[in-house]
């Protein structure tokens, strides 16, 4: 049964090399169905080990295009299964061609700059966080220009999160204290310490005026910014919290400690639900990006990976992809998706960024040397035509896509 659809592939490749004419063409394509023919007998004897959609997984892997009709539950056999033509590799060829330009650039920090944000929902607006802990608003619709610049210490700046709903910017940096900005005026509405560093932030998909604050002790704290209040303590962390991130569910979140483990926790509920082992849970370096709805997370590594796993959950903190090819050095790094190109952009301790398909291949697929010093911070805009990177070289740089990559290539 297998067999007959295996010639009738054959037939097809052999058909495709008669129009090519190229002989490497021809015999990559006979050694894939040599390699993909050894790989099927052995599959067709240990048949009854594996399930319906085994066979489906192991031609993905191939790189061979199928086309999945119905599966018979009685009998488990593959009823209508089509093999085309082998063109998974030539699309990664075609995709790979795409180009980023630089649009502008300016000098935003001398001492350099350490994360980028946007202001509220402003396309056309960025809010720079310095080493030297000022933060600085600049305009760059027309020309560029500085409209605000204000500071609350000499510590560097880790966090700027601003809401449109709720008008709160939120900053956090290497100090004991995060402030709630009026986006208007930027003074302070509200300001938390509680005499700890505080290691990663979140706000809640559910209620846009919680606050969810990692610590170096361990402890998650929830903070209400409109009555200005510790609402909840989460504790059973052994180690400094290194990331939040949301679900897909909105009542629940989940963190990651350097005890090497991840906590599910269920809001207003003091207690952990869940408790996972996993070995890289201590070297996320507080980047952790979700995307398809919260169904998949990045997590930066310290150990110069990108991993891509589940956040779903009933399937939580299984590792689906692994993505190499950048340097870090402890660098805190933040993650860029841009989803309806499929890409995944990451910067390094270098000044490169690095640019991935999640999807397809493993290793960046284009670095550009972006930066003289580390690039820590990337942020894509809503409409996904431009990203803006910061450095600490201390520039702010806008880089538009190519028309290729703004369609839809894959």
């Amino acid at each position: 049964d297998y067999s007959f659809y295996l010639k009738e592939s054959y037939q097809e490749v052999n058909e495709i090399n008669k129009k090519n004419h190229k002989s490497k063409f021809k015999l990559t394509h006979i050694l894939k169905i040599k390699k993909f023919k050894r790989v099927l007998s052995w599959m067709i004897f240990y048949r009854k080990l594996f399930f319906d959609l085994s066979l489906l997984l192991l031609l993905q892997t191939f790189n061979v295009d199928l086309v999945y009709r119905s599966i018979s539950s009685k009998t488990n056999n593959f009823k209508s299964i089509k093999f085309s033509k082998c063109i998974n590799n030539d699309k990664i060829k075609n995709a790979s061609n795409f180009s980023v330009f630089l649009k502008n650039h300016f000098l935003s920090h001398i001492s350099g700059v350490n994360t980028v944000s946007n202001f509220l929902n402003n396309n056309n607006m960025v809010l720079g966080g310095g080493l030297n802990g000022k933060i600085k608003l600049w305009d760059f619709r027309h020309k560029i220009s500085l409209i605000k610049s204000f500071g609350f210490s000499r510590k560097p700046i880790t966090h700027i999160l601003s809401n449109p709903e709720t008008n709160h910017i939120v900053i956090n940096g290497i100090g004991k204290t995060i402030h709630i900005l009026d986006p208007y005026t930027f003074r302070d509405k509200y300001c938390v310490n509680i005499n700890k560093n505080f290691t990663c932030l979140l706000l809640s998909k559910s209620n846009p005026n919680i606050l969810f604050t990692g610590c170096s002790d361990g402890n998650i704290y929830e903070w209400d910014l409109e009555y200005h209040v510790l609402k909840n303590t989460y504790k059973n962390h052994l180690g400094k919290v290194t990331t939040i991130c949301s679900l897909k569910e909105k009542d629940y979140f989940l963190s990651a400690s350097e005890d090497k483990t991840f906590g599910l926790w269920k809001i207003n509920t003091a207690h952990k639900i869940k408790k996972i082992s996993r070995t890289f849970a201590g070297n996320i370096n507080n980047s952790s990006t979700p995307f398809l709805d919260s169904s998949l997370v990045c997590y930066n590594s310290k150990e110069n990976k990108i991993l891509i796993a589940t956040n779903d959950i009933h399937n939580l903190c299984n590792v689906k992809q692994t993505l190499t090819g950048h340097i870090v050095n402890n660098f805190r790094c933040d993650l860029m998706i841009v989803e309806k190109n499929f890409l995944i952009a990451s910067g390094d301790a270098f000044g490169k960024i690095h640019f991935w398909f999640w999807n397809i291949k493993r290793s960046p697929i284009k670095s550009i040397i972006a930066h003289k010093r580390a690039a820590t911070s990337l942020l894509s805009q809503y409409s996904g035509d431009f990203f803006i990177s910061g450095s600490w070289d201390g520039y702010i740089k806008i880089w538009n896509f190519s028309k290729e990559i703004s369609g839809a290539i894959i």
